[in-house]
């Protein structure tokens, strides 16, 4: 057994909800949740690579008055992709929720207790992930890495008190790993409340002095260092101690709730500056890649993009018709079994997530197995094709015999539903969404069934992945099976995408009925695994005779320990412009130079603003390596800003806009550099000419 099949026409996500989140809420409210803040920040950013990457073409882009998954790959020329966009973004925000299920208890994800330097080293560690991942082509991994420091980037504005400190843009040295945090509060923090009244709990001197704080957080003790700020919140115990209270901004319940909605705008503006932050490291093609593109080559008989089948010399073969909407009624006559499997493109499509409910928690996190076979299932479900289309009915269809298990149907955040079922089909089954769609050139109704053939399991095999995996390193990983069945000998077996050795696998593992147990296997890492690699690791248990198996499925980042963390920088060598008159008939050029401090050399020098022609030469200047960029636009365009990538992924802006003092006829200004150094600038200079 192996992961869920994704097709064209459905793409499976497991959700499993089990604890409280100790952050932004996550389902509907009259709060900003993380999901909001999450895709918001993706569109935003989605939506000025694709404006940039159109300008620097000479293409014309036109912004969506609405903007949508749907309508902004329209406008980036892209509207088949709207699914594979909406299921991109659906994956980072549950991967976001995740953190609240399996990181719950560990402050740095949450920059709760004043962990301000762990979760700060979490972020920059994880956006390294991001982006040698992306460089690998490991989007998958890529993904589930971002959605888990965009979460934690988000708790820091409604866990701390930067809010209260009067800030109104978000904390940029919470990305750039070569800065400091400064001013963490090293004493007392805060006062009780008055009452409910919490609005004046953290103490005077630490506003006016500007000292970063956070409130502390604990499920199961009421400890706390004193004087220190709580949390808060209905199950944080420390709110219970002296001082009494708390100053998170989670929701507009909350301690600190008048300041929710400030603390989620900052939040996402801090979102979308991480993912600007990746976007100039990758480049707007990768970065649109990741975000909203799915490929498959022809030697994948399963991937992303769909199934791929082979006959003779002929590949899947799929009706061409056009102009046929509506309800189609299909009649067999037939004396022996049949099936019949119908395969459509359409913008109107539906993606659909496995969740098990906590009656007291609001998170949930990505579940790597099939759903249990014996409670009630949920799904949450989201409807791609614009918001003219809604659900009215969601069901599980049974394979054998097509009998329909009808759930119950609640909206729960902005285009995602909730289906609850009492009983799942005992064999394979399919899932269904019947709905409404009000626009114009619909008939009204909609059907859509799911490709792929699903099964509950009674076996559940449960394992926390690491943070990442070190290169000759080895990963020691626990793990349990657990049946709410009949017992035995359940066989286990291990494997992995890369054929690396799994050791120490226990053959079987012996439960009682309705009971558990434990094992522990090793993963010795080679020590010339590329960083940016990826891991998939599945652990599968069987029942005895093969009645019923499960798996669970990790997907491991291989990050080597990154010791570059300065960003590159540039120096300008000469400026000449000739800017007076009509700008179109006039241009100016720019000359800079660029290095790297830890002379790893710049691996990429893009333009992220200003419409022109960008040239790059190296050269060895007294065995320092530099770059020299070249630039040249019309006087139409009087500022550039060039972004530069070292090898490790740091980057560096280099900005330049003409003042008055610089154009003019022919003024040209040049820095005083090295004999040598001038000799390459010329030789540069006289290349660009010829």
């Amino acid at each position: 057994m192996g992961l869920l099949t994704r097709t064209s026409l459905c793409f499976i996500l497991m959700v499993l909800i089990q604890r409280q989140t100790v952050a932004f809420k996550i389902f509907l409210s009259s709060s900003v949740t993380h999901g909001e803040k999450t895709r918001s920040a993706i569109l935003n950013a989605t939506l000025q690579a694709c404006k940039e990457q159109a300008l620097q073409q000479g293409n014309d882009f036109v912004e969506p008055k609405t903007l949508t998954e749907e309508s902004l790959v329209a406008a980036c020329s892209s509207a088949d992709s709207a699914k594979g966009f909406k299921r991109t973004i659906s994956k980072i925000r549950n991967r976001n929720a995740w953190v609240d299920i399996y990181y719950v208890f560990k402050a740095k994800y949450h920059f709760d207790d004043e962990s301000f330097l762990n979760g700060r080293d979490f972020i920059t560690s994880g956006t390294s992930i991001v982006k040698t991942s992306v460089k690998q082509q490991n989007y998958e991994t890529a993904r589930e890495k971002l959605g888990e420091i965009l979460h934690t980037v988000q708790d820091f504005y409604s866990h701390s008190n930067w809010i209260e400190l009067g800030n109104t843009r978000p904390y940029s040295n919470l990305i750039k790993p070569n800065t400091k945090i400064e001013n963490i509060a090293d004493s007392e923090t805060c006062r009780s409340c008055v009452g409910n009244d919490c609005s004046n709990n953290i103490l005077g001197y630490i506003i006016t002095e500007k000292k970063l704080t956070s409130g502390y957080f604990n499920l199961f003790s009421s400890s706390k260092p004193k004087g220190k700020c709580s949390h808060g919140g209905f199950f944080d115990r420390t709110k219970r101690t002296d001082p009494k209270g708390g100053i998170n901004k989670d929701d507009i319940t909350s301690e600190h709730g008048n300041l929710h909605n400030q603390a989620a705008g900052i939040a996402t503006a801090a979102s979308t500056e991480l993912l600007e932050d990746i976007r100039a490291a990758i480049g707007d093609s990768e970065f649109l890649r990741l975000l909203n593109g799915v490929s498959q080559s022809s030697n994948q008989t399963n991937g992303a993009v769909g199934i791929i089948q082979m006959v003779g010399n002929f590949q899947t073969v799929r009706p061409n018709i056009s102009d046929l909407a509506g309800v189609w009624l299909i009649s067999v006559d037939s004396e022996e079994p049949y099936t019949i499997k119908a395969f459509g493109k359409s913008p109107l499509d539906f993606l659909f997530d496995f969740v098990e409910i906590s009656d007291t928690y609001e998170s949930y996190a990505v579940l790597n197995s099939r759903p249990a076979a014996d409670s009630n299932l949920t799904l949450i479900v989201s409807i791609v094709g614009g918001d003219t289309v809604r659900p009215t009915e969601v069901a599980l269809i049974g394979a054998s015999n097509s009998n329909a298990y009808i759930g119950t149907l609640k909206e729960v955040a902005f285009a995602l539903f909730l289906a609850t079922f009492e009983s799942v089909p005992a064999g394979e089954f399919f899932v269904r969404v019947t709905g409404m769609n009000t626009s114009k050139a619909s008939n009204g109704l909609f059907q859509r069934q799911s490709s792929i053939q699903l099964q509950a399991s009674s076996i559940k095999v449960t394992t926390q992945a690491p943070e990442s995996l070190e290169p000759g390193k080895t990963l020691t990983l626990p793990f349990t099976v657990s049946t709410t069945g009949s017992g035995g000998n359940f066989s286990i077996s291990v494997s992995n995408d890369r054929s690396f050795t799994v050791i120490n696998v226990p053959e079987s593992l012996t439960l009682e009925d309705q009971g558990s147990a434990h094992g522990t296997i090793n993963l010795p890492v080679p020590g010339n695994t590329p960083s940016g690699s990826s891991v998939t690791l599945t652990i599968e248990a069987a029942a005895p005779e093969g009645k019923d198996v499960n798996y669970a499925v990790l997907r491991l980042a291989v990050s080597a320990p990154v010791t570059d963390i300065t960003p590159p920088v540039c120096e300008v060598v000469s400026i000449n412009a000739n800017c007076t008159g009509n700008c179109s008939l006039s241009s100016w050029e720019l000359l800079v130079n660029m290095s790297d401090k830890n002379d790893l050399g710049i691996q990429s020098v893009t333009i992220r603003q200003g419409v022109g022609s960008l040239n790059t030469s190296s050269v060895l200047d007294q065995g320092v390596n530099i770059t020299m960029a070249f630039y040249r636009a019309s006087c139409c365009f009087p500022q550039v800003e060039l972004v530069m990538v070292d090898a490790e992924g740091n980057v560096g802006l280099c900005f330049k806009s003409l003042d008055a003092s610089e154009v003019g006829n022919g003024a040209e200004h040049h820095l005083v550099l090295p004999n040598f150094f001038w000799l390459n600038v010329g030789i540069i200079l006289l290349y660009q000419f010829m």
